[in-house]
């Protein structure tokens, strides 16, 4: 384990859950997320990072590719954290809920569109979420927050695959349409 996130662990008193309230678990370990980024000046230290499991980290790149300001929140409420130089307290971390919340529903119709696209474990879903019938975007993030990875990645060779299939049946269409034009 990296020594900043060792480091962030025992000042903070991370246990279980993640600042993001992602379940710590094997399959989604810890990660650094930078408040500021090495990019605009931002440093590797304590006071910078904010320990997050990996789907927390990913989910919160993308609120930042939607939501710039929600992305901006979040990270200030770190900072807060940061600064206390303490575990964070159940109000900053009901702030961050409530903002996470927010987000989801403001940009509902957007990640609703994305999720039908999505190659989902159901299996996986279902055991979280087990009375669910639809998959919104809360409780698709409740399901990440318990550290299980709802989506299917495929492999590059599945990927590949898949593309093939669809030239073939694009390039049918095409000699379709063609010969049908010149009858």
């Amino acid at each position: 384990m990296n020594e900043l996130i060792t480091t962030s662990i025992k000042i903070y008193g991370i246990t279980d859950y993640d600042w993001l309230s992602f379940k710590i678990t094997n399959e989604n370990p810890l990660t650094n997320h930078h408040i500021k980024k090495d990019e605009h000046g931002g440093r590797r230290i304590i006071s910078n990072l904010a320990p997050l499991t990996k789907l927390a980290h990913q989910y919160l790149h993308e609120i930042e590719r939607i939501d710039i300001d929600a992305y901006n929140t979040i990270n200030y409420l770190f900072q807060v954290i940061n600064d206390s130089g303490e575990a964070a307290t159940p109000s900053v971390l009901e702030l961050i809920q409530k903002t996470l919340l927010e987000y989801e529903q403001e940009h509902k119709s957007e990640l609703e569109k994305k999720i039908k696209h999505m190659h989902l474990n159901m299996e996986a879903i279902k055991r979280v979420m087990p009375r669910r019938l639809t998959l919104s975007p809360t409780s698709l993030r409740l399901v990440m927050q318990e550290g299980i990875d709802p989506i299917i990645h495929k492999t590059k060779k599945a990927r590949r695959k898949q593309k093939q299939k669809i030239k073939k049946r694009v390039w049918r269409d095409i000699n379709q349409v063609s010969s049908d034009n010149y009858l």
